[in-house]
């Protein structure tokens, strides 16, 4: 299931159905490293929740859309068995993004729209009865960020920690791999890829293995094998085992040409993809996609999830529909 999320924006700021509305932004100003103080002139609160889910047919292949009801408390129509395991996935969030400390300059923002979305994500895993949560990456957009930003930012992530649902951080490449003011975020429930490790959770009875690590900023084609080895995964026990990324893989598609990506340094050989993991969550490319097959058409030992970004951050992505997997 991918429910999809309002688009707050496009990339030129105007706002879809509310015609002469902007998100200009002004007073904004560093509180003391609490959260932003800011001023917008329109607020979204009157937005339609995400109302669309995606299945695929299993005969065709085909991916279609259809509108789900938005439920803001679980209830018995969204239960899944007792022993099935649901992980949500979002990645690329990209806080920071177009949301200077102190603007020179007065014009439409979209920064609060990246905020918005990230925390109206965060918001769903109660709604739809998330067992893990887990960020594929780039949650801000420059690895340098004040301490308020970074506050709100975790502010979302601690509650669904103190909620008792585990959540794993994968840091990106737009944080050079490394999560800044990470003390912010100290909590048991929350864990974060700091290098490349294997953490356990326990989720309905059953032992979960989650492994994963930064970013790899050189040659990580190359160096993906010995990567992986450092995570310790084949040595833990487990019912269910997940690897977490930041990176393209082989056949991962983006922009309006429909690149493929195949053998560049920073692309991970499908043939690379050990056997044991149920599935591979990644970050890094901004459409949703999900890859089952390598370039000569043979099935992955694993499927590859991107959820794609909560917000479209260039031109390119105008046309992409941005939300989050539910899997």
């Amino acid at each position: 299931m991918r429910p999809t999320l309002p688009g707050r924006n496009d990339p030129r700021g105007r706002v879809p159905g509310l015609p002469g509305e902007n998100t200009d932004t002004e007073g904004m100003e560093n509180d003391g490293g609490r959260a932003f103080t800011a001023r917008p002139r329109r607020l979204f609160a009157n937005l339609p929740p995400p109302a669309c889910a995606y299945r695929i047919n299993a005969e065709t292949g085909i991916i279609q859309f259809a509108p789900i009801p938005h439920t803001p408390e679980p209830s018995a129509a969204m239960s899944h068995p007792s022993d099935r395991i649901r992980v949500l996935l979002l990645a690329d969030s990209h806080l920071g993004y177009d949301l200077p400390l102190r603007p020179r300059v007065r014009r439409r923002r979209r920064g609060l729209d990246f905020q918005a979305n990230h925390d109206e994500v965060l918001r769903a895993v109660r709604s739809l009865e998330a067992d893990l949560l887990v960020h594929g990456g780039d949650l801000f957009h420059r690895p340098r960020v004040p301490p308020s930003l970074a506050y709100q930012a975790f502010r979302g992530l601690l509650e669904v920690a103190d909620s008792g649902v585990p959540v794993f951080v994968v840091p990106g490449n737009h944080e050079r791999s490394r999560i800044p003011h990470l003390h912010l975020a100290a909590h048991p429930n929350l864990h974060v890829f700091q290098r490349p490790e294997t953490f356990l959770t326990t989720v309905r009875e059953q032992r979960v293995a989650v492994a994963g690590f930064p970013y790899h900023r050189r040659g990580v084609r190359s160096a993906f094998p010995g990567i992986l080895a450092k995570t310790g995964w084949e040595r833990q026990e487990a019912d269910l085992r997940l690897l977490c990324l930041h990176h393209c893989v082989e056949g991962a598609r983006v922009g309006p040409g429909n690149h493929v990506f195949r053998n560049a340094p920073d692309v991970i050989r499908c043939a690379d993809l050990p056997q044991g993991f149920a599935a591979v969550l990644s970050g890094h490319i901004h459409r949703h996609q999900v890859l089952r097959k390598d370039l000569q058409g043979h099935a992955l030992p694993a499927p590859v999830y991107y959820p794609g970004s909560v917000e479209r951050t260039a031109f390119a992505e105008m046309g992409e529909e941005k939300g989050y997997l539910i899997l």
